[in-house]
């Protein structure tokens, strides 16, 4: 009977390893496997989109026609790949100001804005959201939870997300297995891992009450501690973008977020397996 194994990457590395994970299936590791694969990322123009739809189409292709796109035993490319993807949508609102009306907000209900002010700076709520949550995980959460609730209440059939969770529903009596990947040192990884289970879930049920999804499925994830460095943005770089990530604070981030994921109850209760995955050192440098 061929199985299905659900796989969630989210961010730029969580894309990097779907994109190895379709290297396993091409020489055939998940023989009469069916994948249904999600790729999320705040930034849908972005090149590891790009990438990874190419290898996708290349795996495809190579594939063959027909039947062959089926899962096939014994054989390289015998998985049957099915590909999803999701960006939030930040082209009209694209900072935290403009997305809950911060302005109206502080005359509306000014409870609310405080509590905003009290857990994030100017900055936090100025900086362009299209590329990434850079760093600033608990805003990330909360904007990466609601896009995606957001989304299936939008009610749209064709829009990928909706199509991967209700696959998810469909499978949900068998116990289905889920696998994130991404990681924790940056920003939409270490924003996304501790909500996905729940996001999932809230999503599900919106789309049949009669599937719990936190209940049925088994959530596992590899968490991805700092592996490249960068250059240090200039004065001009900080004061036109307003928040940019740092590599020389990625450690920090991976030992903080390590130590939230081991004490969080919703961590903890979300996920029955957490795999740790680092290098030794932050000497690589992307597009070196």
């Amino acid at each position: 009977m061929t199985k299905e194994v659900f796989v969630i990457g989210i961010g730029g590395t969580g894309m990097r390893c779907i994109e190895s994970f379709i290297h396993l299936c091409a020489i055939g590791m998940f023989d009469d496997t069916e994948v249904n694969m999600l790729a999320l990322d705040t930034d849908k123009d972005n090149g590891n989109f790009t990438r990874l739809k190419n290898l996708k189409e290349a795996y495809i292709k190579t594939k063959g026609i027909g039947k062959k796109q089926e899962a096939l035993k014994d054989t390289f490319f015998s998985a049957k790949l099915n590909y999803y993807q999701f960006s939030p949508d930040y082209s009209q609102k694209s900072t935290f100001e403009k997305l809950f009306d911060y302005g109206d907000l502080k005359y509306r209900n000014p409870d609310e804005a405080a509590i905003a002010d009290l857990l994030l700076t100017d900055n936090a709520k100025q900086f362009d959201l299209k590329h990434g949550y850079r760093a600033q995980t608990h805003l990330g959460s909360m904007l990466m939870y609601h896009s995606i609730v957001d989304e299936i209440r939008k009610g749209d059939s064709n829009s990928d997300l909706r199509r991967f969770i209700q696959k998810l529903i469909d499978a949900s009596a068998g116990h289905p297995r889920v696998f994130i990947l991404g990681s924790v040192f940056g920003g939409t990884g270490a924003s996304s891992i501790p909500i996905i289970p729940k996001a999932i879930r809230d999503a599900a049920n919106l789309m049949s009450q009669a599937t719990d999804i936190e209940k049925n499925a088994y959530f596992g994830a590899t968490l991805l501690t700092a592996y490249f460095s960068f250059a240090a943005p200039n004065a001009d770089e900080l004061a036109r973008q307003k928040v940019i990530a740092t590599s020389d604070k990625f450690a920090l981030n991976s030992q903080a977020a390590i130590m939230f994921y081991e004490s969080d109850e919703t961590v903890r209760k979300t996920y029955q397996r957490l795999y740790m995955m680092g290098t030794d050192g932050i000497s690589w440098k992307p597009g070196k």
